[in-house]
């Protein structure tokens, strides 16, 4: 007597290739923005950078003025 086990099939169904379609839609958009922030974080790194030259600067016109 030969019987026949019914095996679950391991092909992706509909679901589970949407599942699938939305998580790569997602990891895309979210590296998307991580590269958004990260351009955003330099620009914001370069004007700091920016305003700590122009605050030294009104230091020294601020000692120049009151030398005065």
């Amino acid at each position: 007597m030969s019987s026949q086990l019914s095996r679950p099939s391991i092909a992706p169904t509909s679901s589970t290739s949407t599942l699938s379609s939305q998580r790569n839609r997602q990891y895309a958009h979210l590296s998307a923005q991580l590269a958004q922030l990260n351009a955003q974080l330099a620009d914001m790194e370069n004007l700091v950078r920016m305003t700590a030259v122009q605050a030294d600067y009104m230091r020294g016109l601020g000692g120049w003025c009151g030398g005065l």
